[in-house]
């Protein structure tokens, strides 16, 4: 937090609840209540179901309520990063992809990763000139799963492209032009949810219209364009 004071500072779910297992809380019912809690969108939910959990066990209940929601719940993350991942698996990914040359001495092993970071953009250049569209297969998936759930929300209009959702018994209130839903799916992920996509069809539009810039060709690509130039020995 001193290097980068204001940056979202995120803990990973799944060492939490490793922390939280050890710690003498376990049991299916305890894992899920955590994970609930952490996947929430918003801070009623995750009250809601840390009452769940009080009433269940309450010194599981204590030992998470010492943890700063701000850092694992999605209840509290910004809306900024369009990011709504409770786990470090990106980090881990990485560090996974360069244990072959741990071994090595220093500038062996920063080489060795140089070189498979040349290889690794340019063939990723080459699958956004090859992709199809302007949404990647990962973002599509996502898309089409709340495309599905979209099939259960009755949009209202009201105007100025704000509408009233009703799904399975609850409201919300979609807000178009500002990209906001209020289940803040929409705002956290930077994926259109269900309530969204149903008050966007409602107007005869394309959900993929209302996806964050993040998801697009064009951002894909702007995170590859940097190249790695060769190094030639110098012998």
């Amino acid at each position: 937090m001193e290097v980068c004071p204001n940056a979202e500072h995120r803990i990973c779910v799944r060492h939490l609840y490793a922390n939280f297992r050890n710690d003498g809380h376990r049991g299916v019912l305890l894992k899920d209540l955590l994970w609930r809690a952490a996947a929430s969108y918003t801070q009623n939910e995750f009250y809601a179901v840390m009452e769940e959990l009080k009433g269940l066990n309450l010194p599981a209940y204590e030992y998470l309520s010492k943890v700063d929601p701000e850092t694992w719940c999605r209840g509290w993350f910004n809306t900024y990063a369009k990011c709504d991942l409770l786990h470090n698996n990106l980090a881990e990914c990485f560090n996974s992809w360069i244990t072959k040359f741990r071994d090595k001495t220093i500038l062996a092993m920063l080489e060795g990763i140089r070189t498979s970071l040349m290889r690794r953009y340019q063939r990723k250049r080459e699958i956004i000139a090859a992709m199809e569209g302007n949404v990647g297969p990962k973002i599509k998936e996502k898309l089409e799963i709340e495309e599905d759930e979209a099939g259960h929300c009755t949009p209202t209009f009201a105007g100025d492209g704000l509408f009233e959702v009703e799904c399975r018994g609850r409201r919300y209130d979609v807000n178009l032009p500002a990209k906001t839903c209020g289940c803040r799916k929409w705002d956290v992920s930077g994926i259109p949810c269900a309530h969204a996509i149903s008050s966007i069809w409602h107007g005869g539009g394309n959900p993929e219209d209302y996806l964050s810039p993040y998801f697009g060709k064009e951002m894909y690509l702007k995170a590859y364009t940097p190249i790695i130039y060769p190094v030639p020995s110098d012998e």
